[in-house]
């Protein structure tokens, strides 16, 4: 999902985290004298990616979403080209959904035909625009987003549709969705620590940490801190 929150403002604070043990990504920043935050994670019960723009300070929010393909940059890949390999894209969007599928060139019996995706957008206020396949949000105070990925091996006759009924039975709350997840990858996180001592410079950033490390010599709890990110990639 691109996310495009309109033309570029000078900011201010900005910090990223990951919460290791609930599987919670936040990136918070200053703009024009008011914070935003955007949180996120996979849901391992729900089967979705569930993403939340917010202001702590009650400012509104204006965005525009849109389902689209990464960029593609030959340069880094010169051996792979995606034009061999991916066929017919279709990207759309109407009231609160966005869709997405692309077919695949398949060249072999029981190849994997193609993939969809299904976005829900579920602004709390303000006003929905959509034109073309993009869909504009102004003046909310919050904007939920629910996405649905799905691959198939036989290509369905209505594409990325049969989506749509299963995003509308997850529960548009982001809290709710947050802790079903954590109790289940908590449970998971927490069987296995690595304590290497080093207890005043864990509540420390990565990059503290890093700064206070050298090769030969890294800080313990920059090694734990990485084992803790290695264990919540891995969940």
């Amino acid at each position: 999902v691109l996310i495009d929150r309109g033309p570029s403002r000078e900011l201010g604070a900005y910090a990223r985290a990951v919460d290791c043990e609930t599987g919670e990504t936040v990136v918070a920043w200053e703009q024009d004298g008011d914070v935003y935050q955007r949180r996120a994670f996979v849901s391992g019960p729900a089967g979705v990616a569930v993403s939340c723009v917010e202001s702590p300070t009650g400012a509104k929010i204006d965005a525009t979403f849109r389902l689209a393909e990464l960029a593609r940059d030959k340069k880094k890949r010169p051996k792979y080209d995606p034009d061999n390999v991916i066929g017919r894209v279709a990207i759309a969007a109407e009231a609160d959904w966005l869709t997405y599928s692309a077919r695949f060139k398949a060249g072999w019996p029981n190849a994997l035909q193609g993939v969809a995706a299904v976005a829900r957008v579920i602004a709390t206020g303000g006003r929905e625009d959509v034109k073309e396949d993009v869909i504009s949000v102004t003046g909310a105070d919050r904007i939920l987003v629910l996405v649905d990925v799905d691959v198939f091996w036989k290509w369905p006759d209505d594409g990325p549709g049969h989506l749509k009924p299963e995003l509308e039975r997850v529960p548009c709350d982001f809290d709710q969705l947050l802790n079903e997840h954590a109790a289940v990858h908590g449970q998971m996180f927490r069987r296995a620590q690595l304590d290497l001592g080093a207890e005043s410079d864990r509540c420390l950033s990565a990059e503290a940490l890093q700064g206070s490390s050298e090769v030969g010599a890294l800080n313990p709890a920059l090694v734990a801190k990485l084992f803790d990110a290695a264990r919540y990639n891995i969940i």
